[in-house]
């Protein structure tokens, strides 16, 4: 599964299947240790790619910084 930043009018976005490929729900009722979690609300765009990245995989974080350079570069 590729992850690419996405935009609209009311901010940046991201959507993923809510299965995996084996049908395994990624839908949780409660967090696991080392889960992710950012606040986006009331963040300017920049902020919120810099946030999602920050809780990548260390193994993703390098290839997301490089999709957010292009996405920004697409936008002027």
């Amino acid at each position: 599964m590729k992850f690419s930043f996405q935009y609209n009018l009311n901010g940046l976005y991201s959507a993923l299947p809510s299965t995996t490929n084996k049908g395994i729900s990624r839908i949780f009722s409660e967090l696991k240790l080392g889960a992710g979690v950012v606040n986006l609300f009331g963040k300017k765009l920049r902020e919120r790619a810099n946030a999602m990245i920050s809780i990548a995989h260390l193994d993703h974080r390098n290839q997301l910084e490089r999709d957010w350079v292009l996405f920004q570069n697409k936008q002027r």
